[in-house]
């Protein structure tokens, strides 16, 4: 699993604060709640790594759970990924899911989740 982040600059003072998430892998189990490792630095995300024809699915800020032991690690419940996507029209119901090798995360989310701030890492 590969985590990068994608950065923008802060109006005046122009400091870089992570926006998305971006969670890479071959292959996702669908049944199962994903955890990440939110610790920091994080590996940017550059606009050149982007392919515009890799299937990727946003995770909804309720599919996001909090790990019981470790306080470091956010929960993705892909489940609840799968529901929303299918059930909002994003996926026809045909769609394979095994095509999904990224997912993309909303910091603020994760930081809701969390009840920290993750940007000052």
């Amino acid at each position: 699993m590969v985590v990068k982040v994608i950065y923008e600059e802060t109006g005046f003072d122009g400091l870089l604060m992570p926006v998305w998430m971006i969670v890479e892998d071959c292959t996702f189990d669908w049944d199962r709640t994903l955890f990440i490792d939110i610790a920091a630095p994080f590996q940017r995300f550059i606009s050149e790594e982007y392919d515009e024809y890799q299937p990727a699915i946003t995770v909804p800020d309720y599919a996001y759970t909090r790990h019981a032991v470790d306080n470091r690690l956010v929960g993705i419940a892909l489940p609840i990924v799968k529901k929303a996507a299918y059930s909002s029209n994003t996926l026809s119901s045909e769609f394979d899911l095994t095509q999904i090798q990224r997912l993309i995360l909303r910091i603020e989310d994760i930081e809701d989740t969390l009840q920290y701030n993750i940007r000052q890492f």
